[in-house]
């Protein structure tokens, strides 16, 4: 929510006080890929041709999970640079977590801190009010006034948040974690009870974590309620790629993903 906005912001300034910077896509590798390209982009870093004591500073963005043989290595890796004055930012989904817990003394920005970072620069933005945004960074971007350009705010917002519900459905998330994600979406707004009529893991405790790791959900503990982000505007629900689950498991799982979906509405609203 927000990850690849602040390492591109930071890797901009950073840029401007003469770093030497790099910006690795780890987007779609699987565990074992993603540790040969940390390896090699440590190797490449630490033998750059600029002046010893000149400051460096390199982003893994969407750092998948790491398998747990691999993650001493990847860690490793990180120290490696860190010791030859490199600052390393990695940006990683919450099922990869287990890295930053691997990494000792690294500094780890969840979610809500990032919405609190950026919350006042929104507030000074010409960000379009009607369009909700809940503080994630690629909707404000989105929805904000721009003179010069002929697209509509609306017609961006719309965009980055379809572009934001596939990725909140991607083949990285556990089963069970996948169907509540996608139950919520469906229904777009209602209780923890509709939710465990259709979703085998709405637990307090997956709830829990969602609601700290991912603000799109409006998940209200207290309340026992949820509100997902603008789907409540008929043109965005119709925009969001509901085969997304197609890439979890097998032809006949990714079915069983599609008949639930379609499902939710009427076994959620007791229909």
């Amino acid at each position: 929510m927000g990850k690849t906005f602040l390492a591109c912001d930071v890797l901009k300034v950073l840029e401007g006080r003469s770093y030497y910077t790099r910006y690795e896509s780890m987007k779609d590798l699987d565990s074992a890929r993603a540790c040969r390209r940390v390896m090699r982009v440590a190797r490449e870093v630490r033998a750059a041709p600029i002046e010893l004591k000149a400051p460096r500073a390199v982003v893994f963005d969407d750092m998948p999970p790491i398998d747990e043989c691999d993650l001493g290595k990847v860690a490793r890796a990180f120290e490696r640079m860190v010791a030859r004055n490199t600052l390393v930012l990695v940006c990683m989904l919450p099922e990869a977590e287990a890295l930053a817990e691997e990494a000792d003394g690294c500094q780890v920005f969840l979610s809500p801190d990032m919405a609190d970072l950026y919350r006042l620069d929104f507030a000074e933005s010409t960000q379009d009010h009607r369009l909700s945004t809940r503080d994630i960074a690629s909707l404000v971007y989105a929805g904000e006034k721009n003179e010069s350009s002929h697209v509509s705010a609306y017609l961006l917002w719309k965009r980055a948040l379809a572009d934001l519900a596939a990725a909140l459905l991607r083949h990285t998330l556990p089963r069970e974690e996948l169907e509540l994600r996608l139950a919520m979406m469906v229904l777009g707004s209602g209780t923890f009870d509709e939710l465990k009529r259709v979703a085998r893991r709405a637990d307090e405790e997956a709830l829990k974590w969602l609601s700290r790791d991912t603000p799109f959900f409006g998940i209200d503990l207290a309340q026992g309620t949820f509100d997902c982000v603008g789907l409540d505007d008929p043109q965005v629900h119709g925009e969001v790629p509901w085969d997304a689950p197609a890439s979890v498991g097998n032809r006949c799982a990714s079915r069983q993903h599609t008949c639930r979906a379609r499902r939710v509405h009427s076994l959620g609203r007791g229909e």
